[in-house]
């Protein structure tokens, strides 16, 4: 059935097992609970086809273009659709493990509450996608662009989503455990009750980003940028590392950071803060204008508080060794 014009064509339930439709029209044609596994559909055709609950396990759709097609409930374990179009396509509740989507367009594709554990996406575009509730633990996200995609409640742990794009993503009550996270970009994302325990976010941008209970408790945020953030009181960095980490101009008067590892050589300037209970500054270079802060018990080590304005602050218990000197530099 080679370049075999299908259009319109009524294929329910049929046994399509190792098919070759290989640059066939699918304009409109109805799969619906068919078996097309092994099938080979390279190149293939055609707008709004319906897979529904078909059966496409390592299947062949590389370089397809099927904008609008609808593969809810279908099995596409092991699939391959690299570079295939599917803008606007329908993946609600299937099955996805395994399947290859590298470099492919996904682009307003409805994938909510599918699963996808162990996908490859490296590349792909998942513009204004929808993932709520989807399951992408140990899928390979690198260098996708995720862009204004609605993700809550989706898990990405375990993932490796490098050089990933997640700007203006909504990621509320998303679960990100151990996952790779190295310069990804979440720049004005909406992170309400997102976990990111023990992920590697080193060199992440988080500019603008609303951060609500998000959950940094063992993570790597060395030389992440978090500019201008406000992070509420419910955000947990135990045991975090923050070393170099950009902290300027962000409004931490909410925030605590006792039991974190380290926030050496991190940057506060002009950051907001009001408690410093437990911090380790080591080598930190501060510039606080919060007339009120509190560093008492905090471990102050070589820390440079330099134009500063700490009119009333306190240092109860503080371990200033090394700064004798530091409260007459500009303070």
């Amino acid at each position: 059935m080679t370049s075999a014009n299908a259009t319109s064509a009524v294929f329910k339930g049929a046994k399509l097992c190792r098919a070759d439709l290989t640059s066939a029209q699918l304009n409109k044609a109805d799969f619906h609970k068919a078996d097309l596994s092994d099938s080979t559909l390279h190149s293939a055709k055609g707008s709004e086809t319906s897979f529904i609950e078909a059966c496409l396990i390592r299947a062949k759709l590389s370089e397809s273009s099927l904008p609008l097609a609808d593969f809810t409930k279908s099995d596409l374990s092991g699939a391959s659709l690299n570079k295939a179009d599917l803008t606007a396509s329908i993946f609600m509740s299937a099955v996805l493990s395994g399947t290859i989507f590298e470099s492919c367009n996904l682009s307003k594709a409805c994938l909510s509450t599918s699963v996808a554990v162990k996908a490859s996406f490296s590349g792909a575009n998942m513009t204004e996608s929808n993932w709520a509730k989807s399951d992408l633990s140990f899928s390979n996200l690198s260098f996708c662009c995720l862009a204004s995609a609605h993700c809550p409640e989706a898990d990405f742990s375990g993932a490796n989503a490098t050089g990933a794009s997640f700007n203006k993503c909504n990621m509320s009550n998303a679960k990100a455990i151990g996952t790779i996270f190295q310069q990804t970009d979440f720049s004005a994302a909406i992170l309400s009750g997102t976990n990111f325990t023990r992920s590697d976010l080193s060199s992440a941008v988080f500019l603008g980003a609303s951060f609500d209970r998000v959950n940094f408790s063992e993570s790597n945020l060395a030389k992440a940028n978090l500019n201008k953030c406000k992070l509420s009181s419910g955000t947990i960095f135990d045991n975090a590392s923050l070393v170099e980490t950009n902290l300027s101009e962000c409004d931490l008067a909410q925030l605590s950071f006792a039991k974190v590892a380290t926030l050496s050589k991190s940057v506060f300037t002009k950051a907001n803060m009001n408690r410093g209970d437990q911090i380790y500054l080591h080598n930190t270079k501060l510039t606080i204008h919060h007339p009120s802060a509190d560093f008492s018990g905090a471990n102050l080590i070589q820390a440079v508080l330099s134009q500063s304005s700490l009119i009333k602050a306190k240092f109860c218990e503080a371990n200033c060794t090394g700064n004798e000197a530091m409260f007459l530099v500009g303070c």
